[in-house]
């Protein structure tokens, strides 16, 4: 067996549909390929066959800016696979280009290659979490999934929801109409620290949701408040999931962040969804919502 090296884009795009199933958003060709700039990103994925057929791929991309290799479709999607059965992981491994660095990568995957090979778990020493809410166990009631709060937390939610009322919300389901305003906020908010303060972020994310938008995927709930936008939060669907993306709004309205939520979750729940995927990583909000966690895993070489 030996590895190649396929460039060119359309290549990438068929290798890409024959070797992963469709199963979630983060599957979908047009979602990487709408994170794909290139000027800035080379295709590298490594092709590893023998006489008769492809074994295995492992698809990445060469960021020039800063001179490390990624998963095609750079940082942003989540759940990513290895391509290939286990036992071909060291193939791979020696043929890597480096550095390469591969994000949230799912657990089941990761898990199986440190089982198997232990001697490579140092290349998966860093760790976060996936964050989630299986409505379809509480059989899409929104009732019984606040139940899972404790009496306490339960009732100063409410009140919580309560008080928002005297704000006289406008809410609006629209696509991405309000993007500008959206970057806005979290810029305003965290400042350097915000995704949305680096302009080619900017850009890859309004292509991500322009397509969001051409699949008829999004949902984005829009908040008014004396008919001005003063928070926004961005989803998508696609097949049983439903997908929290990103949010912001103007912090001198209190517990408006925790209203575009649950907001959102009633949303999953009245169009059947399944589960709802509030991302990787926690700044803290996420455990006070009492969600779902598995684990995920980056590789560096």
């Amino acid at each position: 067996m030996q590895i190649s090296v396929v460039s060119d884009i359309k290549e990438c795009e068929k290798l890409w549909k024959q070797f992963l199933p469709q199963r979630t958003i983060w599957d979908l060709w047009e979602t990487v390929y709408s994170f794909y700039d290139s000027a800035l990103y080379e295709p590298y994925f490594m092709v590893l066959s023998d006489q008769k057929q492809v074994k295995g791929v492992l698809p990445l991309w060469k960021d020039f800016e800063v001179n490390k290799y990624f998963f095609f479709g750079g940082m942003f999607p989540e759940d990513r696979h290895f391509w290939f059965d286990t036992k071909l992981f060291p193939l791979f491994f020696e043929h890597m280009p480096t550095p390469i660095i591969i994000y949230d990568i799912n657990s089941k995957c990761g898990e199986e290659i440190i089982k198997k090979y232990p001697e490579y778990e140092k290349y998966f020493s860093e760790t976060d979490y996936r964050y989630f809410l299986n409505i379809k166990q509480f059989n899409q009631d929104i009732n019984k999934y606040l139940a899972t709060f404790n009496k306490k937390h339960r009732k100063n939610f409410l009140n919580d929801m309560k008080k928002v009322d005297q704000y006289k919300c406008e809410l609006i389901w629209e696509k991405k109409e309000n993007f500008d305003t959206f970057v806005s906020f979290s810029v305003k908010r965290f400042g350097e620290e915000s995704d949305f303060s680096d302009p080619q972020f900017v850009k890859e994310m309004h292509s991500f949701l322009s397509m969001l938008e051409e699949k008829k995927m999004i949902y984005t709930l829009t908040i008014k408040i004396n008919g001005v936008v003063e928070g926004i939060e961005i989803a998508a669907r696609y097949n049983n999931y439903y997908y929290v993306l990103n949010g912001s709004y103007n912090e001198e309205y209190k517990n408006l962040g925790k209203l575009l939520i649950f907001e959102h979750i009633k949303k999953a729940i009245s169009m059947g969804a399944d589960e709802v995927d509030f991302l990787v990583g926690d700044t803290g909000w996420k455990q006070l919502w009492n969600l779902e966690r598995e684990i995920c895993y980056t590789f560096r070489k």
